[in-house]
């Protein structure tokens, strides 16, 4: 090969493989002639895959063996004067470059070559390899003549190779991946290899878990039971398996479980030790969750009042049930357990047929919930409920059922005892509208029986009266069958011996008799008998008492046993009351008659009859040209005496009150009782105030006046009178007791001790009756409307808030001022209405201003004193700062401060209730009342208004000036904001903003606007 053509062979320069390429190996000439012992190694190389190869470096071209020949292009012949180039092209490409530099380092270097390449093989061909081996031979002048070599066919092995790699490379992978982290280790125990997966599984580094005492990567606590048992497994060459905590790299410990296996030499011999170290915690730790919630379960089952239970569908035997069984049954439950007839045989044997078809339904219908008794060995019967459910596998087949059984005796005696009541309750209601309408103590006794058995569901009522020394019955209803009229005598003196048995002894002392087991009661003896014949096993006497006296008794029976408890016994009583109540109400209709004209408390004549006695007395007077008075007398401080000492107490002073005044009038004909504490005196032949000086002179009222002894207290209870003279005031008595009424209102009022009626307090009243009309229906027909008047923070003149001031939209006078008409609402009681629809106005505009994007101002609303007073005014204003969209920082509460010292403990827990729902209190013109420090630093308030008096004079009088200076700095200190009210002047601004007062509101800035104006200047951000 000259020097030419290996450069261009190292070049890379490749002659283009023609067509005719194969022609020509096929036409190259034959190698030389070989003698027989050369052709007999050449076939033994053959047959060992390797072919002999010469190279001419002179020529470039080669001579190939048979097994080259055949190795490079399967021909089966010998190849002579091949050109190296074709040689190359059949070697694979990837490899064909280092073919040549290991050629020409050879030639080079004087050196042998070997060096192993694939051949590039026809497209689909199984590729194969060889190994080249050579040495280069020179001319005397050193240079290469030739080169001789073998090509040994290498493709098994390194297929072999091949797949051993991919094979160690598959284990590795496998090795890696998995979560097991594999070690071997020396007979002796000690750790020779470990897996990579040591660190990357927990941390540790392979090497440092070889060179360490791994016993030391163990708990403590875990060490010597864990080399205990791999000591073991070294002596005795079983497999090894065990679970300890490691320490890992983060220094804590998880546990691992290690398995490890001995394999042996063929003489039987341990030649080494391969396990594997599993990452465990998490499912120990589920293990050890698990433990604890079993025994949690196992816990609250054991503590459980009701029966839990587990029943195996297979065997069809509980496999558990608890521990209050035993309390349940009296029976222990490892018996129950062991004996599964046991519980059958518990069941009320009149409830067995209920509860046998139920447990077997169970298994068909997959749910149980059946009530049933039971009965312990001690005899005792307990309501029980049972209640069950089917479990099923995935494959819906019954595996077991789970359910309780409760203790429900208690309930059940509830429910029975409910079931009492009602039949008592009908009773009741059925013989209280039986008195309405009875006319006759004959028919009220006989439909009161009838009630008691067919709507109580009593077996036997009886009623019997007073008759001398006796009581005898005179209705009967139900299973009588001659009972009464054998047993029933009752001698209330006890001289007949038939008649002194348990019920003569309770109805003389007023008691009620009552027998709930008349087969247990010793005292029943004598009736025993004849009474369970009847199916009678309880009964009640009640006494009938008409005016603290014995009247009557009735006897009621039962069917069952306890029937009567305290509730029963209690409705009971009232039915006997009621009924006594019949008896006495029908012995005394004339008497209700006469109640209709009279005061039962008092006695006095009351307001019908003391009507009808003016009536009477007018035509006379009018005939005679006398006059008349209605005096018309009120007690004040009345309703603190109810409140403080008790109704009764109240009673007691009406009483007293009314004895007085008829001394005052000389008898009771002409004195009468209106109302709770209102009194009237009609007073003949007067005819002017100067005829009423004898009742009105100073002494008798003193009488009237002086105090009274009540409970041991000496109470001082003032009167006030109102009189109106006929016929001058009025023509008839409903109008003279109006008017009396009105000139006690106005002497009320007043505080005058009484007055005449005059015209003007009639027109006044009738003004105002007409005004409270016309506000009810502003209030009912929603015609307030509210106008906002802004207040302005003087530091940056922005509007800080707004207040909401009510308007009347009267149909008839147009837009009304808030001072005419706020009064009467509070007067009215309709300012509680009125002032519940400015709050939630109110927050419907200030929810609107933030929908519509405007900066919404806070909105003040002033609250009245009748508000506060109402118990549910916190709640109400709750609802409304609660309500959907409702935002409670869009209002604040304005009260004044002469009302929040009324009642100041009472108004400070109000407001810190309103406080706490985001909703600020303002003090309204302050400096006009008679605020406490001590109070104002405790109220939860957040601004002070100083009100327009001060405004007023503000820049004329230094000393309002002081008086607001003052009270700016106190609310300062006290880190409260001040507005000042009624603004009207620049000089009133420069002054206040001198004094640093925080905001204004005034016609400075703007009067009181309609909404849709208010919004337009927050749109347009108007600012003074």
């Amino acid at each position: 090969m000259d020097r030419g053509a290996l450069r261009r062979y190292e070049r890379g320069a490749e002659p283009r493989r023609s067509a005719a390429h194969a022609s020509y190996v096929l036409s190259a000439q034959g190698v030389a002639r070989r003698s027989r012992e050369e052709n007999r190694l050449l076939q033994a190389m053959a047959s060992a895959g390797t072919g002999i190869w010469e190279w001419d470096t002179a020529t470039d071209r080669l001579h190939l063996s048979e097994a080259l020949a055949f190795m490079f292009f399967g021909v089966a012949q010998d190849l002579a004067d091949v050109p190296l180039q074709t040689v190359m092209e059949a070697v694979d490409e990837s490899d064909r470059a280092r073919l040549q530099e290991t050629l020409r380092t050879a030639l080079e270097q004087h050196t042998e070559y070997e060096i192993e390449c694939r051949l590039a093989g026809a497209d689909g061909a199984e590729q194969r390899w060889f190994v080249a081996r050579g040495c280069p031979e020179y001319d005397a002048q050193g240079r290469p003549c030739r080169v001789l070599g073998t090509a040994t066919d290498i493709t098994q092995r390194m297929q072999a190779q091949i797949r051993l790699k991919a094979s160690e490379e598959r284990l590795r992978t496998l090795v890696e991946s998995t979560t097991q982290m594999l070690w071997m280790a020396d007979p002796a125990g000690g750790l020779t290899e470990v897996s990579a997966a040591f660190k990357r599984i927990a941390g540790l580094d392979p090497e440092r878990a070889l060179a360490s005492n791994w016993i030391e990567l163990v708990r403590p606590d875990f060490r010597e039971r864990t080399l205990a048992s791999w000591r073991q497994a070294l002596a005795t060459g079983v497999t090894y398996d065990a679970e300890f905590p490691v320490r890992v790299a983060d220094g804590s410990y998880r546990f691992f479980r290690a398995q490890a296996a001995a394999l042996r030499n063929p003489g039987g011999r341990i030649r080494e030790w391969v396990g594997t170290l599993t990452d465990i915690d998490a499912q120990k730790r589920a293990e050890d969750a698990l433990q604890a919630s079993e025994q949690k379960l196992e816990s609250i089952l054991d503590s459980m009042t009701e029966v839990v239970w587990s029943l195996s569908a297979s065997t069809g035997r509980l496999t558990y049930l608890g521990p209050a069984v035993e309390e349940l049954t009296g029976v222990a439950a490892a018996e129950l357990m062991r004996n599964p007839g046991l519980w059958g045989r518990l069941v009320h044997p009149a409830d067995r047929a209920i509860a046998d078809p139920r447990l077997e339904k169970l298994r068909t219908a997959g749910a149980l919930d059946v009530e049933y008794r039971i009965v312990r060995p001690d005899g005792e019967e307990r309501w029980v409920q049972s209640r069950g459910k089917a479990i099923y596998d995935g494959a819906g087949r019954l595996v077991r059922m789970d359910g309780i059984v409760k203790d429900i005796t208690r309930r059940k005696a509830q429910e029975q005892r409910l079931v009492r009541l009602n039949r008592v309750h009908a009773v009741l209601s059925g013989i209280n509208a039986l008195i309405v309408r009875a006319g006759s103590r004959e028919q009220l006794f006989q439909e009161a029986c009838r009630i008691a058995v067919e709507q109580g569901g009593f077996r036997l009522a009886w009623i019997g009266v007073v008759i001398g020394d006796e009581v005898r019955p005179v209705a009967v209803r139900g299973e009588d069958h001659g009972y009464v009229d054998e047993n029933i005598r009752i001698s209330l003196s006890g001289r007949d011996p038939r008649g002194n048995g348990p019920a003569a002894d309770a109805l003389r002392a007023l008691r009620t008799r009552v027998c709930n087991d008349i087969a247990a009661d010793a005292q029943m003896r004598p009736w025993r008998d004849a009474a369970l014949r009847r199916g009678l096993r309880s009964v009640a006497v009640f006494p009938l008492v008409v005016h603290d006296a014995l009247a009557g008794s009735i006897g009621l029976y039962a069917g069952e046993t306890g029937f009567f408890d305290e509730d029963e016994l209690r409705l009971l009583s009232e039915l006997a009351g009621d009924i006594a109540f019949a008896m006495e109400s029908l012995a005394h209709r004339q008497e209700l008659e006469y109640l209709a004209y009279y005061d039962s408390l008092t006695g006095l004549a009351n307001r019908r009859m003391f009507a009808e006695r003016l009536n009477r007395l007018m035509p006379a007077a009018r005939e005679n040209g006398d006059g008349a008075a209605a005096v018309l007398v009120d007690l004040a401080h009345f309703k603190t005496v109810n409140d403080t000492l008790g109704m009764a107490a109240g009673d007691e002073l009406l009483k007293m009150v009314a004895r007085r005044l008829v001394r005052l009038a000389g008898g009771r004909h002409n004195v009468a009782r209106l109302g709770s504490d209102r009194f009237a005196v009609a007073v003949p032949g007067v005819r002017s105030q100067a005829d009423l000086a004898p009742l009105l002179r100073e002494r008798p009222w003193n009488m009237l006046n002086r105090p009274y002894r009540l409970r041991g207290q000496s109470l001082h209870v003032p009167a006030r009178a109102g009189i109106a003279l006929f016929p001058q005031d009025a023509a008839d008595a409903d109008t003279l007791i109006q008017n009396a009424e009105a000139a006690l209102k106005k002497a009320k009022a007043s505080g005058e001790r009484y007055l005449l009626y005059a015209q003007e307090m009639s027109a006044g009243l009738k003004q105002k009756l007409h005004a409270e009309t016309r506000l009810r229906r502003a209030v009912d027909e929603q015609e307030f409307v509210l106008h906002y008047q802004p207040r302005v923070d003087l530091r940056d003149g922005a509007i800080c808030g707004v207040e909401a001031l009510l308007r009347w939209r009267c149909p008839q006078r147009g837009l009304v001022a808030p001072g005419d008409f706020i009064g009467d609402l509070e007067e009215t009681g309709l300012i509680v209405e009125a002032g519940r629809w400015v709050l939630q106005r109110a927050a419907a505009d200030y929810r609107r201003w933030v929908a519509q994007g405007l900066p919404a101002p806070r909105i003040a609303v002033n609250v009245s004193a009748v508000q506060l007073r109402q118990p549910d005014f916190v709640e109400c204003l709750r609802g409304i700062a609660c309500e959907p969209g409702a935002a409670a920082a869009g209002l604040e509460l304005e009260v004044t401060e002469s009302m929040l010292m009324q009642d100041i403990e009472r108004k400070i827990v109000q407001l810190r209730e309103v406080r706490e729902m985001g909703i600020p209190v303002a003090i309204d013109d302050f400096g006009t009342g008679y605020s406490s420090l001590s109070y104002l630093s405790r109220l939860p308030i957040s601004t002070i208004k100083v009100d327009r008096s001060f405004v007023e004079t503000l820049t004329t009088s230094p000393d309002t000036m002081g008086i607001v200076s003052t009270i700016i700095s106190l609310a300062h200190s006290m880190s409260l904001r001040v507005v000042a009210e009624g603004v009207e002047t620049n000089e009133q601004l420069k002054f206040l903003r001198l004094l640093r007062c925080d905001e204004m509101q005034g016609y400075l800035f703007s009067k009181p606007l309609p909404e849709a104006q208010l919004a337009e200047m927050l749109r347009q951000g108007a600012r003074p």
